[in-house]
């Protein structure tokens, strides 16, 4: 089956990753993420269609603006992937508040109930 799938890169309130969104995306999509620079050939997307003989595909989500009553920081959904901030702190054993930060953030940022 298909998948849409969206590449999430948080910026918390004491770290954040090194790599950019445009990288994530290509290390889940490779070219098919559409970013300009995208050319990972051994990427998630590719391995699952492999490893699934083709039956299983994952898809960029698509492009979506930001709310416009949404004040954060943050980016648009551009090829499958968005920057979210939160102001939440990474430590050991903060998995599950993280997780819902990150939601919570997401559900502002696009005015949905849900992430999906």
């Amino acid at each position: 089956g298909k998948r849409t799938v969206l590449v999430v890169r948080v910026i918390a309130s004491s770290k954040e990753t090194t790599k950019s969104m445009e990288e994530l995306a290509d290390s889940v999509f490779g070219s098919a993420s559409g970013f300009a620079d995208a050319d990972d050939p051994v990427n998630l997307r590719s391995q699952y269609m492999a490893c699934s003989y083709g039956k299983l595909e994952f898809n960029p989500a698509s492009d979506r603006k930001r709310s416009r009553t949404y004040k954060g920081e943050g980016s648009d959904i551009s090829n499958g992937a968005v920057t979210v901030n939160v102001d939440t702190a990474v430590f050991e054993g903060n998995d599950s508040v993280m997780r819902n930060d990150i939601s919570n953030e997401l559900n502002k940022m696009f005015g949905v109930s849900n992430p999906s």
